[in-house]
């Protein structure tokens, strides 16, 4: 009866794989490196704890079921660059007058009618009407100039934070960013306005643009796996969903996972949750058997989960003896790429 719970296991992943059409050159389990822009595929390779608590699983022989809450799971970037660029430009010799020339180009000292005998105007809006709207767009082209110096400066420590994540973490893919960097740039801009519409002296805005740059301007959120896997899960791309583990292929080849299980997101409130859609768990013998080894896998295809690390076992050791590899490591918290001659390359993922 046993062998027979196995051979119906083995079924379903050759008719999940191929739909029995064993014609077909291209295996059903690969990466799709090139497209996460597309959101075919999301990497979670940039949130490694993650990963360790499904492999946790996976070791413990039980069906993945994980919670994943809103803020839980998040990449920050730092806000001070920021901060310190932006006071930099503002505060470098020769600015002041910038915003004073802006004033004097679009009328802002021009002869005005007296003001009345209880004393120079305190608000803006005690101007006359054109002083206040030369005012006002002279302080808007100068936020317009500020405006673009910190989508610049957001910009690139954006690509070098990520750029830092893909060398520490050794990976070449990244989920797409839950930093919307326009809107916090329109964010900047629109309170600059708003501030230009308290002052009527050059210096008093300069001042409270300085103020504000130190006292509002915060770490980023860059990701955040919660938004991720929401956006994700509302793209639609495929009523089932597959989590992949690990990578073997060579330079220019198909690369594929070693293993992978299907698996439902669910939604509710601030949490999302990953759960194994069947207690199913499947190998990808022919995507080993695909590649030039001078013997076959005989692996089945399938097991259920609590039959999951004794059935990779054998997948392990074939690819140990193969690399002259001699500690475990499909199940560990990460290794190092594993690489030989003529061999396709293995790397966690």
């Amino acid at each position: 009866m046993r062998n027979f719970a196995k051979s119906i296991l083995n079924y379903f992943a050759t008719y999940t794989e191929t739909r029995f059409r064993f014609d077909k050159r291209n295996l059903a389990y690969q990466w799709l490196d090139g497209q996460e822009r597309d959101m075919a595929v999301l990497d979670l390779a940039v949130f490694p704890e993650v990963q360790w608590r499904i492999l946790d699983c996976i070791a413990a022989d039980r069906p993945i079921e994980i919670g994943i809450k809103k803020g839980e799971h998040a990449i920050r970037l730092v806000g001070k660059p920021l901060a310190d660029r932006l006071l930099e430009y503002v505060n470098k010799d020769g600015h002041a007058e910038a915003l004073e020339a802006l004033l004097k180009e679009y009328g802002f000292y021009a002869e005005t009618k007296p003001q009345p005998v209880i004393g120079a105007a305190t608000d803006l809006f005690d101007l006359p009407v054109n002083s206040r709207k030369a005012w006002l767009e002279s302080c808007r082209q100068y936020n317009l100039r500020l405006r673009k110096v910190y989508a610049a400066k957001l910009n690139a420590i954006s690509d070098a934070k990520r750029a830092g994540l893909r060398a520490s973490l050794r990976i070449d893919t990244l989920p797409l960013l839950s930093l919307n960097a326009r809107q916090e740039e329109q964010k900047f801009f629109d309170d600059l306005q708003h501030m230009a519409a308290k002052c009527n002296v050059s210096s008093d805005y300069i001042a409270a643009i300085q103020g504000y740059v130190q006292g509002s301007i915060v770490d980023f959120v860059l990701f955040d796996l919660f938004m991720v896997l929401t956006s994700y899960l509302q793209s639609g791309w495929s009523q089932s969903l597959y989590l992949f583990f690990h990578e073997i292929g060579g330079e220019g080849q198909q690369r594929y996972p070693l293993f992978c299980a299907e698996v439902q997101g669910i939604v509710s409130g601030d949490e999302v949750t990953i759960r194994s859609a069947r207690n199913v768990f499947m190998l990808n013998t022919s995507a080993v058997n695909s590649f030039e080894f001078d013997n076959v896998l005989t692996t089945p295809r399938a097991c259920l989960f609590e039959e999951a690390s004794q059935s990779l076992h054998p997948i392990e050791q074939f690819l140990q003896a193969k690399y002259s590899v001699p500690n475990p490591f499909l199940l560990s918290h990460g290794f190092s790429p594993i690489v030989k001659e003529k061999l396709p390359d293995i790397r966690f993922r």
